[in-house]
């Protein structure tokens, strides 16, 4: 079998299960990663800002499916110990921060959960301002005292984002995934117009995830084009983890 990733960068911090819009069980995700020789994988199914699970306009009432949704990260985690490093994540998929409610009644249940999360995505295209998204859940996870979980912009637009803005979220340490699945020579090139803009500084500071952004577990751990564009930038050396969680 032929892998695209090297042993020190078999990641995929970006994958959807059934708990969204994903077609495969959590497991199967596994099974998938595996495959490729993964050795480090986050489940990032698609979360509304309150906790709820929400994808392209569908929005879930069920206030008991979090927990079932970690609950079953953690199993996994269990039974695959040894094997393969798994992470709870999500992906934000609404504006966080900028209107109140998604519907009539619905109870936050986000805050309950965070110390279970691993990596947070916000959503890249489909919402309307990721970029203060972002920045809205960086101080909300601050001033709640989670600082430590890292936060990343999705398949992010890079057209839409000016050195100046690329400046702040390095400053605030929110990371920009490179996301296979989305992943051109436009984008590459769109990324390398602003990456040159920044000092040397806050090119050491960049933080960045990888992610297959995969809803088949046909896709997940396949990062060929991301691996060889981070390859021939030499930009392995700003590739982050989520947070460790016992």
């Amino acid at each position: 079998m032929e892998h695209s990733l090297p042993s020190s960068l078999r990641y995929d911090f970006h994958l959807h299960s059934d708990f969204s819009d994903g077609m495969n069980t959590i497991e199967e995700m596994i099974f998938a990663c595996l495959d490729q020789e993964i050795t480090h994988m986050a489940i990032t199914d698609h979360l509304s800002e309150t906790g709820y699970f929400n994808w392209y306009n569908q929005y879930e009432k069920d206030a008991k499916k979090l927990p079932r949704y970690l609950n079953t990260i953690n199993k996994m985690k269990l039974k695959y110990q040894g094997k393969i490093k798994i992470y709870a994540g999500a992906e934000i998929s609404t504006d966080f921060g900028l209107r109140t409610k998604h519907y009539s009644g619905e109870e936050d249940i986000f805050s309950l959960y965070l110390d279970r999360f691993s990596i947070f995505l916000i959503e890249g295209w489909y919402i309307s301002n990721p970029y203060r998204s972002a920045i809205n859940l960086r101080k909300y996870l601050d001033e709640l005292g989670y600082s430590d979980i890292p936060i990343s912009i999705a398949h992010p637009e890079f057209t839409h984002f000016s050195h100046k803005k690329f400046s702040k979220l390095i400053k605030m340490g929110i990371g920009i995934e490179l996301n296979e699945s989305k992943f051109s020579g436009i984008i590459a090139q769109d990324f390398l117009r602003i990456y040159k803009q920044l000092t040397d500084i806050e090119k050491s500071q960049l933080n960045i995830t990888i992610g297959s952004d995969a809803h088949y577990a046909d896709g997940a751990g396949k990062l060929q084009s991301v691996h060889k564009f981070i390859d021939e930038t030499n930009l392995k050396k700003n590739v982050i983890l989520p947070k460790e969680i016992q």
